[in-house]
């Protein structure tokens, strides 16, 4: 456990930059696809709700779909547990 926690500081520490640029990119997306969205939607409503996906999809943090399942399956509160 300990070198999980060692690896995982190393990685940090050598990759900070990076990982803080597609954090600043991923949030910047998504304030612009939700002004996009806003302004589309505005002309169209239609096309304002296909663009609003994107602005989701480009949330920097976002999870993965399959999280909750997995977190789901693994407390052991489903009847095939």
């Amino acid at each position: 456990m300990l070198t999980i926690l060692a690896t995982t500081g190393r990685v940090l520490l050598r990759h900070w930059p990076a990982l803080l640029a597609w954090f600043a990119a991923g949030a910047l997306g998504h304030y612009l696809a939700i002004q996009l969205a806003g302004y589309v939607g505005a002309w169209s409503s239609t096309w304002g709700f296909v663009l609003l996906p994107l602005a989701i999809l480009s949330k920097p943090g976002r999870s993965s779909p399959n999280r909750s399942k997995q977190r789901h399956l693994h407390h052991g509160e489903c009847a095939a547990c």
